[in-house]
């Protein structure tokens, strides 16, 4: 792994000295790319632009083909399909349908997956709602803790992902004691997912079936006896 600097203004002396012949660019909206040196490859990887898991899931192909390994990348993401599916039609069987809010308030702002969003799909496949999933929008909706407070509060499931640490009753109580009006707060439907020590984040792009096990296993453990989630523990 070489550092040639800042994703924005990569070094080109580092470049050119890593032999590299391709490099994986995101593209962002307003943002030109990087002016790379003659003899390099530009390649988009627009994976975080799809609103579904499955779809984000899709661009491994385009890594193993990269790679000379499209064969197993094909294998790869073959099972990732069969589990996830399997997983969604176990959930569609259910006849309940859980309400789920979902992070937490930062500086005044709840951002909340908008009802065509990534994570709002998800849950969805999971078996479970939001309280925003008739909302337009593929991003996030950026509210104030009154209003999802109104939105959300008989949300029977309240899910978390944190760095550094597990979320915890008490600490969510005293960062605003409003979150303890959640009913998902009073009854035990709190479960976060430390990032720094249970790789969610990186797994989810690829492995969105690994994510959507544990949620489904959270909603509806009825389901999934026996299971351990792999990301997300009860806080306390």
């Amino acid at each position: 792994v070489a550092d040639v600097g800042a994703a924005a203004s990569p070094s080109v002396e580092k470049l050119t000295a890593s032999r590299v012949e391709a490099v994986l660019l995101s593209p962002m909206q307003g943002q030109k790319l990087p002016q790379l040196p003659r003899g390099i490859c530009a390649v988009e990887m627009a994976d975080y632009l799809e609103t579904t898991p499955i779809g984000r899931a899709e661009w491994i192909l385009l890594i193993g083909k990269l790679l000379g390994k499209y064969d197993e990348a094909a294998q790869i993401f073959k099972g990732v399909v069969d589990e996830y599916n399997a997983l969604q039609f176990k959930a569609a069987l259910c006849s309940t349908l859980p309400l789920v809010i979902t992070e937490t308030e930062y500086a005044g702002t709840w951002y909340v997956p908008a009802g065509e969003s990534y994570m709002s799909r998800m849950i969805s496949d999971a078996g479970a709602r939001t309280p925003w999933t008739g909302t337009p929008g593929t991003g996030s909706l950026s509210l104030d803790m009154a209003r999802v407070l109104a939105d959300g509060i008989d949300a029977d499931f309240w899910l978390i992902r944190t760095y550094g640490s597990e979320p915890t009753l008490a600490g969510l109580k005293a960062a605003n004691p409003l979150n303890a009006k959640f009913k998902a707060f009073r009854e035990g439907g709190v479960y976060g997912c430390d990032s720094s020590v249970r790789p969610i984040f990186n797994d989810v792009a690829f492995h969105p079936e690994r994510v959507l096990a544990d949620m489904v296993a959270i909603f509806h453990p009825s389901l999934m006896p026996g299971y351990e989630p792999r990301y997300y523990r009860k806080a306390e």
